[in-house]
């Protein structure tokens, strides 16, 4: 796959300095396989997503995805994967003030912090294999799918802040060459760039009221916190970024727009 570069790794005083402004770091899974990624589902949220993990204090970022990967997704298949993983985007989804400190959060020295949100890291690894042992995980059903499926599952089954995290990541991917597409590429001229809309990369939303089990195991899958998210996407230029939903390093329309339909 082509070389992700341009996000520096994060440190651990870079993680602790996170913590010290209320936001626990965590780290999600993007495998991919023949350009597809995979999904997990959670039959009691009727949810499908990405495979997570809070990161501990004093651990590093890489240590934690692949102990977190193979509690989550085995590490049977998680020994499968390159170990070359790549930082491709990171996200943060902060806490209304009514819904902050219902998790016990401390800095690398031990200060008690509220915790107001979560700050997550995307990164991708490819593996070897698409066999998982789906009852040794902590999911119900995964799934290998292209950008259009996969698009499609988690907007139905998911909203707010996770949702525009989840396609916004999707779409960098797909505009990358990560990721196959069902529709067609074009490879004449750019064409002409339509005027800007004014979105904003601040997105407000609502998070469902859902069940605290994935809240107390730092799964990504659940939002497990009611009310309303802001969260915004910062991605590195040479990954590019679609107009109004990435900030920055992308001129031009992206060579679909499956995602239309969403705003």
């Amino acid at each position: 796959s082509p070389v992700i570069a341009g996000l520096a790794e994060p440190t651990l005083a870079d993680l602790d300095a996170l913590r010290q402004q209320g936001l626990r770091p965590s780290v999600v899974g993007c495998f991919l396989n023949d350009k597809k990624i995979l999904l997990t589902y959670q039959k009691s949220f009727n949810q499908w997503t990405l495979p997570q993990g809070g990161v501990d204090n004093k651990k590093t970022i890489k240590e934690t995805f692949f102990q977190e990967m193979g509690e989550e997704v085995t590490e049977d298949f998680v020994k499968t994967c390159s170990e070359d993983i790549k930082l491709v985007s990171v996200d943060k989804i902060e806490f209304p003030p009514s819904k902050q400190g219902l998790r016990d959060m401390v800095t690398d020295s031990d200060e008690p912090v509220v915790m107001k949100g979560k700050y997550y890291y995307f990164y991708i690894s490819d593996t070897k294999t698409t066999d998982i042992t789906i009852g040794a995980t902590e999911f119900d059903d995964a799934k290998w799918l292209n950008y259009d499926e996969a698009y499609k599952l988690i907007k139905e089954t998911n909203s707010g802040g996770r949702l525009r995290m989840i396609t916004n990541l999707l779409r960098v991917l797909m505009e990358k060459g990560l990721l196959s597409t069902n529709q067609s590429t074009k490879h004449g001229p750019e064409p002409k760039p339509r005027p800007e809309r004014s979105e904003s990369n601040a997105f407000s939303g609502r998070l469902d009221h859902e069940k605290s089990r994935n809240f107390q195991n730092g799964s990504f899958g659940s939002g497990p916190i009611p009310g309303d998210a802001r969260s915004q996407l910062h991605s590195t230029p040479s990954l590019g970024a679609r107009r109004n939903l990435l900030p920055t390093g992308y001129s031009g329309d992206p060579p679909t727009n499956p995602g239309k339909s969403s705003h």
